[in-house]
């Protein structure tokens, strides 16, 4: 929640999650309000949904005093600068399992990566609506990247990064079967194999296209959105540089 003395109102902003959109009717999901049915149905994205139905029946309702929004990110990538992304995130454990099987998955659609200074300058960006302007913010707004990109060629760049021959990209069902009949042990070379449900029922909808946040209103009120592209080759190399590096003092990587 945001205040200054000087602010005619107050700003509030709820970071909900694309989970409270996983099973949405439709490929594109519109900036609005959803029924609960949308929701995957797991707690955390029940919970969230709650939350947003918490906010249409409080702040929502005085919007002379509160400038109340909730904003659903896609997938948070790691810092376009540093590089740091969380190494016990299920993207992490799905490199580490490739690092370890020398293979990669195949995926088919669209990568749609936002790095987290981005998401952040978003939020920023949504937060100041109403400062200089008579601007009043949505409901809702998604941040996800507005351009995206072929997963065909993320994965070339990824897999080269961690030295995987092109010969060994693998059709995601298969890599998959690899994970699952993989001896290697799940708590350290093969976490990937704790990801399996997800991976079978979730990852290649939510993540490759098949479920897509409309970023329209977010675009027009966030200037830092509205600029973001596609991931570059040296940013998505980078995140690989950077997980390596820490994993070698401290998590699962080596």
């Amino acid at each position: 929640m945001a205040c200054r003395e000087d602010a005619p109102f107050i700003t509030f902003q709820l970071v909900s999650s694309i989970g409270v959109v996983g099973h949405f009717d439709s490929t594109l999901v519109p900036e609005e309000r959803v029924p609960l049915s949308a929701a995957l149905p797991i707690g955390y994205c029940e919970a969230k949904r709650a939350c947003e139905r918490i906010l249409d029946e409080t702040l929502h309702k005085h919007p002379d005093i509160f400038h109340a929004m909730t904003v659903r990110p896609g997938q948070i990538a790691g810092s376009s600068k540093s590089g740091f992304w969380n190494p016990v995130e299920h993207f992490a454990f799905l490199v580490k399992s490739s690092q370890s099987l020398r293979a990669w998955p195949d995926f088919d659609g669209v990568v749609q990566w936002v790095p987290v200074d981005v998401v952040a300058a978003t939020m920023v960006d949504l937060l100041r609506i109403g400062d200089d302007d008579a601007l009043e913010p949505h409901p809702v707004y998604h941040i996800d990247n507005p351009v995206g990109q072929p997963w065909k060629v993320m994965s070339q760049m990824l897999a080269a990064a961690l030295d995987i021959p092109p010969q060994r990209i693998l059709p995601f069902n298969r890599w998959v079967k690899l994970v699952c009949q993989s001896p290697l042990p799940t708590d350290s070379w093969n976490p990937a194999a704790r990801l399996t449900d997800f991976l079978d029922s979730n990852f290649e909808r939510m993540s490759c296209g098949g479920l897509i946040l409309d970023t329209t209103k977010a675009q027009a009120h966030s200037h830092s959105l509205a600029a973001q592209g596609a991931v570059s080759a040296d940013v998505a190399t980078r995140y690989i540089t950077k997980w390596k590096e820490i994993v070698l003092k401290r998590y699962i990587l080596h």
